[in-house]
């Protein structure tokens, strides 16, 4: 691989990472950057793109720490209800068509959406709800599902499932959501190196990148609270909901 092609896949996991950490969806910048710059296509690009969601996690981890920002142990203890998903969703990778993914996406995007502009009107509430835990449980293992099936707009769908279980305050929600999909992710990457289909070159690079975007983020999200979180939250479910959408009209 030479300079040019690491640079630009470098380049593209920080604004995938920096993407990622606000809200999600930010995979769409990894999987155009494994194309376009790796030539990777089809599964192994899908796969290629997992150990970019672990840079992703570890920089969101050590920028909330560095600004004084503690996660608590229950993230990381509902990140251990994601690992059977993201094992299933490894072994989905290249079993389910591509209408599936976009289904999905648009379904994750149009959900958040509405959860947002709802959670905007109403008299915001930073403590958490009290959820079963068989509910809870069955949540999060959807998450991991999609962490090892789709990956992108997972961050998406993780704001969503701990909006409703966690905690309302996004800044919480977002430092929560990087434990939890650190597990996942960790999860995903393993079961898919043992199919061989992760490119590890490109991968690297991409996730090198990921995590000095997601770090930079994360400090950025304590500095300025929740509204400016939301505001990116919404900005990138309106992106995607257009970019897929149209991709699924033109295909």
């Amino acid at each position: 691989m030479d300079a040019t092609t690491a640079a630009a896949l470098f380049a593209a996991g920080g604004a995938m990472g920096f993407i990622n950490n606000l809200a999600g969806a930010g995979g769409l910048i990894g999987l155009a950057a494994l194309d376009m710059a790796a030539g990777l296509s089809g599964s192994s690009m899908n796969a290629s793109l997992r150990p970019a969601a672990i840079g992703v996690c570890a920089g969101g981890v050590v920028g909330f720490w560095s600004k004084g920002h503690r996660i608590p142990v229950r993230a990381w203890l509902l990140g251990l209800a994601t690992v059977p998903g993201a094992v299933l969703g490894g072994l989905l990778v290249v079993t389910l068509p591509d209408w599936i993914y976009r289904l999905a996406l648009i379904l994750v995007v149009v959900t958040t959406l509405a959860q947002q502009l709802v959670h905007h009107r109403s008299r915001a509430r930073s403590e958490s709800r009290p959820a079963g835990l068989l509910g809870s449980l069955a949540l999060f293992t959807l998450v991991g599902l999609h962490m090892g099936f789709l990956q992108v707009a997972v961050g998406l769908a993780t704001m969503l499932a701990l909006g409703r279980v966690f905690s309302r305050d996004l800044v919480a929600v977002n430092a929560a959501k990087t434990a939890l999909l650190t597990v996942a992710s960790c999860a995903s990457v393993a079961c898919l190196a043992t199919t061989d289909a992760i490119v590890w070159t490109p991968s690297l690079w991409l996730a090198a990148g990921a995590a000095t975007g997601s770090f930079t983020a994360s400090r950025w999200t304590v500095a300025k609270g929740s509204a400016a979180v939301r505001f990116v939250v919404l900005a990138v479910c309106v992106l995607v909901l257009v970019r897929v959408t149209y991709s699924m009209i033109t295909s």
